[in-house]
């Protein structure tokens, strides 16, 4: 019986990967085949992205470019993007607790500057 040589497993760097390209595009409203032609990728990328491997570097530098993100986006597991949602959510709490304690006449002034 032949074995299958490519590895499909879900937590291979070429699978954190593309699951970060699929996070990006679906943030940028965009489709695959638009992403394929927009960075002029060949066939190869799609093969690559089948059995979650890595595409050529040449490729991969046209997907970082295209997003104009850190190349370390592409590389974020579950965790990390999990743990940077909570970071953010933490900060954002902590903002409004400290919003909580100004006075009204700074409150006012802070509202004129963002322009609520």
């Amino acid at each position: 019986m032949k074995t299958n040589n490519y590895k499909n497993d879900e937590d291979s760097l070429g699978a954190i990967f593309w699951k970060n390209v699929e996070r990006l595009k679906n943030e940028k409203g965009i489709k695959w085949k638009d992403l394929y032609r927009e960075c002029n990728l060949t066939d190869s990328t799609r093969t690559a992205k089948v059995y979650n491997r890595l595409p050529q570097s040449k490729n991969l530098d046209k997907i970082v470019a295209f997003f104009d993100v850190d190349l370390s986006e592409f590389f974020l597991s579950d965790k990390e993007l999990e743990r940077r949602e909570l970071t953010l959510d933490e900060r954002r709490d902590r903002v409004i607790k400290q919003i909580s304690k100004i006075s009204n006449e700074k409150l006012k002034i802070i509202e004129k500057i963002i322009n609520l």
